[in-house]
């Protein structure tokens, strides 16, 4: 917080438990903000929004990848690494141009960066893999992450938006859902929007381009 960074309240489902939240990606919440947050909702865990300040973060769900990367020395080194409870990892990056959150590879790995948020120790299940504290440089933290795909064998043909979230013929495909709706709603959010008008973008998209649209409250 007092590096200018944004922190949020989530619950289990990773989803947040306050009202509103994007407000927050443009300020920092008080200290009286945030213990009335966990006062109120103690069992909380602690999501870090992305974007702000170059933050980005490369997310990978692969356990097979996530061990292959976790013994390389060199990225060990270099930028902080976290362990999630599903035995993936979170790669955290300093990025030169701004990235917005969405999908790379279908269960492979996405990027939190602009509009989207990570969950991060000490909540429940997360660990630090590592003690280095800075963060790797890079121009673009999608191009980089895509890259590093590459170099691991991971690669798309669609090149570097990752596994295509649209299926011709039927839409947003189930699994790609909300990453898809999270890169609308930071670009929505990068270009000057308020909140109540990304809302009703999402909720457009979401009955007219999801193939199985998701309910009200994971849109908002």
């Amino acid at each position: 917080i007092q590096n200018g960074f944004s922190v949020i309240p989530v619950g289990e489902n990773k989803r947040p438990v306050i009202t509103t939240w994007i407000e927050f990606q443009k300020r920092t919440p008080t200290m009286q903000e945030i213990q009335d947050w966990w006062t109120e909702h103690q069992k909380a865990r602690i999501a870090l929004l992305c974007g702000r300040k170059g933050l980005a973060v490369l997310d990978i769900d692969d356990t097979t990848l996530a061990g292959r990367l976790t013994e390389d020395s060199t990225l060990l080194e270099s930028t902080p690494i976290v362990r999630s409870p599903s035995g993936g990892i979170h790669i955290y990056l300093q990025e030169q141009q701004t990235s917005h959150s969405g999908l790379l590879i279908h269960g492979v790995a996405d990027i939190k960066a602009q509009g989207g948020y990570i969950i991060v120790p000490p909540s429940l299940g997360y660990s630090h893999i590592n003690t280095v504290t800075q963060r790797l440089q890079v121009r673009n933290a999608r191009e980089w992450s895509v890259e590093l795909l590459r170099r691991y064998g991971y690669t798309n043909p669609t090149g570097s938006s990752g596994t295509p979230a649209v299926t011709p013929g039927k839409g947003i495909v189930e699994g790609a859902r909300n990453s898809t709706l999270a890169k609308v709603a930071g670009s929505l959010r990068h270009q000057g929007l308020e909140e109540p008008a990304i809302a009703q973008a999402l909720r457009v998209v979401n009955e007219r381009c999801c193939e199985q649209p998701l309910p009200e409250r994971e849109v908002q």
